[in-house]
């Protein structure tokens, strides 16, 4: 009876309610034959699967190609922000004041006074100096009245409050040696002009004696 049960399932359009019939009602005079077949199939091996439900088309994940997705690589780690540069340095000063103290300082507008007491500068192969005498100059409250600064870096100016011996001459430097006591304290201004390459880093103020000395050492 089931002997030929593939080829008979086919030709009975694979539907077991046909295949039933022809198998127990073989005979077309049977009133049993002629029953309707219009049903719904009974599911089979030999059929092919049931429509699947669709996924919607977000959660579709296809691979089409080898290692040609997203899923198949590392995650990219976003490299991490670049450390900020660091501040550029401050360029070093180029007015700064080095006696009585060193400090930076603006840039003024140099005068010459009419009188200033007896100050020379001093050229060699290895240093620059400016000599400055003082007299009746000798304490640190009268020192620091007294002022040397650098001056974009080319010009020496040596200004202040010196004092000025009114009763030995008029108003011009000289070498006072005398032992009077009148003096009138004087304003003054004076400035000399630096050499090239200079050691700004070697600078030495000496004021001893009411005498000023100072020094700057070249590179």
């Amino acid at each position: 009876m089931f002997s030929n049960f593939e080829a008979d399932f086919k030709a009975s359009d694979r539907c077991l309610h046909i295949y039933a019939d022809k198998c127990f009602h073989p005979s077309k005079e049977d009133p049993f034959s002629k029953w309707s077949t219009k049903h719904p199939k009974f599911a089979s091996c030999f059929d092919a699967k049931p429509p699947q439900p669709k996924i919607p088309e977000k959660d579709v994940h296809y691979h089409y190609y080898y290692n040609n997705c997203a899923c198949s690589k590392p995650p990219v780690v976003p490299a991490p922000p670049k450390p900020a540069p660091p501040p550029p340095k401050p360029a070093p000063p180029t007015c700064f004041r080095i006696f009585p103290c060193y400090k930076v300082i603006e840039k003024y507008k140099i005068v010459d006074h009419e009188w200033c007491p007896e100050i020379k500068e001093y050229k060699s192969d290895k240093i620059f100096q400016v000599h400055g005498y003082f007299p009746g100059v000798a304490q640190k409250p009268e020192k620091e009245k007294i002022m040397v600064d650098i001056i974009d870096l080319n010009t020496i100016v040596i200004h202040g409050e010196a004092k000025y011996h009114s009763h030995c001459g008029s108003f011009k430097p000289i070498s006072h040696s005398c032992t009077c006591t009148l003096v009138v304290p004087m304003p003054f201004m004076v400035h000399f002009k630096l050499p090239e390459k200079l050691d700004f880093s070697n600078i030495k103020v000496n004021f001893e004696a009411e005498v000023l000395v100072v020094s700057i050492a070249k590179k």
